[in-house]
């Protein structure tokens, strides 16, 4: 039988690990440390949601979860929700659970993934983190490791086209 009882490093680690995190926090609080949205972008495929989950676990919605949410509601599947011409209101959903979250605890990081492929997209996001005191920090995935939604690859080859004209790299 395997002792499942952690060992005294291991309950060190974790206990300076809550400490770190405790500090982090009340530095946040005290305005020493400015919590951060992250904005995740790409193709539809390039693991925007994967990886906006492992940086904010607990706060991360995607233009996905809209059309899921959908879905679920009408015990159908997402392939059969999905419609391009939503895509707004998807958007909207997305900007709408971040203010939520942002009014609710302004101290901890919040992740949106979308394709975000113009740069009007952006700024509703940017004026929110402005309000609320939120560091801005983009990322940009550039990866392709299959498109699991009803994405056309017709579609997929547009987003890149667009993908590429915002925010150029200017080598500064």
């Amino acid at each position: 039988m395997t002792n499942l009882s952690p060992s005294e490093d291991t309950l060190s680690d974790i206990e300076e690990n809550v400490v770190e995190r405790n500090n982090r926090k009340r530095l946040k609080e005290l305005g020493a440390i400015k919590p951060t949205l992250f904005i995740i972008r790409g193709i539809n495929g390039s693991g925007k949601t994967s990886l906006a989950r492992r940086v904010c676990p607990a706060r991360t919605v995607s233009d996905t979860d809209y059309f899921q949410k959908e879905a679920d509601r009408k015990d159908d599947s997402y392939k059969n929700i999905y419609d391009e011409s939503q895509e707004i209101h998807a958007y909207n959903f997305c900007l709408f659970k971040v203010e939520e979250w942002m009014q609710a605890d302004p101290t901890t990081d919040i992740c949106v993934a979308n394709p975000f492929t113009e740069k009007d997209q952006f700024y509703p996001y940017i004026n929110l983190a402005d309000e609320y005191g939120f560091q801005v920090s983009v990322i940009r995935c550039e990866n392709y490791f299959g498109n699991t939604h009803a994405i056309k690859g017709k579609e997929i080859s547009k987003q890149y086209r667009e993908l590429k004209k915002v925010f150029k790299w200017t080598g500064h």
